[in-house]
């Protein structure tokens, strides 16, 4: 659901409607964790039991949710010192960031560089 809502961000934005492409951004993830991922789960829990839970691996988990603190404060900050307007600028600077952190993901998943 991503690139639909990241196209519906775009498209809004465009036209002037930056706080409901905002809005998009934040609401449209929510609603993937909360009701996308949830629902799968726990009708797969519901009809097949508990007996074999699925092991989830969370190496990073913790250095994850970390960064995301950081670019959350970032992000608030931003729009509290911009009097809530992103200049694009500081949208090419989160794209860059958000790259950085793709590299970091990859390279820590890789099992070539786990001892």
């Amino acid at each position: 659901t991503s690139a639909p809502d990241c196209i519906c961000s775009v498209i809004v934005a465009k036209q002037g409607r930056g706080n409901m492409a905002i809005s998009n951004v934040f609401g449209s993830n929510v609603f993937d964790i909360l009701i996308a991922m949830a629902i799968p789960w726990a009708l797969r829990y519901q009809f097949m039991g508990t007996q074999q839970l699925i092991k989830m691996e969370a190496d990073g988990f913790a250095t994850a949710v970390f960064i995301l603190a950081l670019v959350m404060i970032f992000y608030v900050a931003c729009v509290a010192i911009g009097k809530f307007t992103l200049p694009r600028k500081v949208g090419y600077l989160h794209v860059g960031l958000y790259g950085v952190f793709l590299v970091y993901v990859f390279v820590s998943n890789l099992a070539v560089f786990k001892a």
